[in-house]
């Protein structure tokens, strides 16, 4: 038996295949697909594509605030100084030698604290207070009170200095 070449050739029984010239006028007809494509196109991430841009109605400016590049990170601003924090010995020369200057020191604190100022007057407006400021006003107003009866100040001084 002799051995045959195998061809591209159907035969008699398989499935007719249309002719060159029928293929190309049936695309005709039906218009072209348009190509798939596999990812993005070559270049940079710096080059901008005109189309977008005259799609997106940007303009034709390349170098717009709107076409900056989308990976860049936070807006806050980084300190370049690291912030000055107060030594021991720094606090130790704050603080007065003698306990009733001291207490006199503390009290003074207590008098200007911005922030237990602020919540005293949420306090005077009838505003509620979270249960963290409230228990924080108390424990200030009890110290408060003690170097009140420390010092010996009376509750009317208090008032005719406010006065």
């Amino acid at each position: 038996m002799t051995r045959r070449k195998k061809t591209r050739k159907t035969g008699p029984l398989a499935a007719r295949s249309q002719p060159k010239m029928e293929r190309q006028r049936e695309e005709g007809k039906r218009g072209k697909e348009p190509a798939r494509t596999k990812g993005k196109p070559a270049g940079q991430r710096h080059t901008l594509d005109v189309k977008e841009n005259s799609k997106a109605g940007k303009g034709h400016g390349t170098n717009s605030k709107a076409q900056e590049d989308p990976r860049k990170g936070s807006k806050r601003p980084v300190e370049l100084v690291k912030p000055v924090r107060k030594t021991a010995e720094q606090v130790e020369d704050v603080t007065p030698a003698n306990p009733q200057e001291a207490l006199e020191f503390e009290f003074e604190a207590l008098e200007n604290d911005p922030v237990l100022q602020e919540l005293l007057d949420q306090i005077d407006e009838g505003e509620q207070l979270s249960a963290e400021d409230q228990q924080f006003v108390d424990e200030q107003m009890t110290r408060y009170q003690e170097l009140v009866e420390l010092l010996g100040i009376e509750d009317n001084e208090l008032d005719e200095d406010d006065a």
